[in-house]
């Protein structure tokens, strides 16, 4: 591997999400649950030490998982330069909750949307408010690259579907 060769790999912590979106496919899984932070310890030590220097988490939504910055502090320790997260960005509305985050070590962050009206997210998730939080959020990650807290890249990814 050459010294600046970005290796990168992504763990799914599992389908929990704190949204209910209507054309979700995992809600008809009756066995819903987080991966747990010992096994998911496992795989970033695998993954490092098979030389993977990036890494993201995803889910459902991986910012609700009970030991995500202890699982971001792993990482970094055991040399992940990226930590990149995808999320539906609504965590990041508490700017403590995200600043934990980034003193953990996550360097990058993608929010997926589904429509640029309250409404239709609102209603396309089932959380009442849920566009808020997330715009509330995206300002938070905006606010945390401009005082150089964030190094990478914020990200969103548009969600396309028959409803929206």
């Amino acid at each position: 591997m050459e010294v600046n060769e970005v290796r990168h790999i992504e763990i799914n912590l599992g389908k929990v999400c704190n949204n209910h979106c209507v054309f979700c496919m995992t809600k008809e899984n009756d066995s819903i649950v987080f991966v747990s932070a010992a096994e998911v310890r496992k795989e970033i030590y695998a993954y490092a030490e098979k030389g993977f220097n990036s890494l993201g988490f995803l889910g459902g939504e991986p910012t609700i998982h009970p030991a995500i910055s202890d699982i971001i502090s792993y990482a970094k320790e055991k040399g992940f330069k990226k930590i990149h997260l995808v999320s539906n960005g609504r965590m990041y509305s508490s700017m403590p909750f995200l600043r934990a985050l980034i003193a953990a070590g996550a360097t990058r962050f993608s929010v997926s949307i589904h429509s640029h009206m309250p409404k239709v997210e609102d209603g396309l998730t089932l959380v009442n408010g849920g566009f808020n939080q997330k715009i509330e959020g995206l300002k938070n990650l905006v606010r945390c690259k401009n005082e150089g807290l964030i190094k990478e890249d914020i990200s969103v990814n548009i969600v396309i579907n028959k409803k929206n």
